[in-house]
């Protein structure tokens, strides 16, 4: 995107589902990239476009256990709600904000993590993680790009937007691996 607009300026936040909401509604953010799981199923003042059908899968370190305990997110975020419905009363080792913090942690063996098969692909392919197969997994997920509505999209959010959503140019492939486009499953 920086390559095609190189005069454009603009700030990426990575955030949980609650605080992405917040800032949409309060105007600090134009757009949002959330589960669909955390769109509020009543009507309001947001406009919701299929953006990525994921899939979640359960990883460790090469030398982590694979009974060890999870890596995970807050409670109250929506990945922390998916490895509590999969995996009931999960032993969770150690809380974190962010997708790196979480691989990393993970690629140290200091437990095991439910994510994204996107953000570990890399991971899987060098074997500095290793998926653990189980009944439960893959998870299937759909990710959204949530705004205020297109027409009050400042322009160079609605760039972004369009970009996010060119469906063959940022989802059908990337170097952590393939990403299957929202609609096509």
């Amino acid at each position: 995107f920086r390559a095609r607009h190189p005069g454009l300026r603009f700030f990426l936040k990575e955030a949980h589902s609650p605080e992405v909401w917040d800032a949409l509604q309060a105007d600090e953010l134009d757009l949002g990239l959330v589960a669909d799981r955390s769109v509020p199923r009543q009507a309001g003042w947001w406009t919701v476009e299929p953006c990525l059908d994921d899939e979640l899968i359960v990883v460790r370190g090469p030398s982590g256990d694979p009974e060890g305990g999870w890596v995970t997110f807050p409670a109250g975020s929506a990945l922390r709600e998916l490895l509590e419905e999969a995996f009931p009363n999960p032993d969770v080792v150690m809380e974190l904000g962010s997708i790196a913090a979480v691989k990393g942690n993970v690629r140290a063996g200091l437990g095991r993590a439910l994510i994204s098969r996107a953000a570990v692909g890399r991971d899987l392919r060098e074997g500095r993680m290793v998926e653990i197969p189980t009944p439960s997994t893959p998870l299937a997920r759909r990710m959204v790009l949530v705004h205020r509505g297109r027409e009050r999209l400042p322009p160079a959010a609605a760039r972004l937007r369009d970009l996010l959503l060119d469906r063959g140019t940022v989802w059908g492939s990337s170097e952590d691996g393939p990403r299957t486009p929202a609609g096509e499953a």
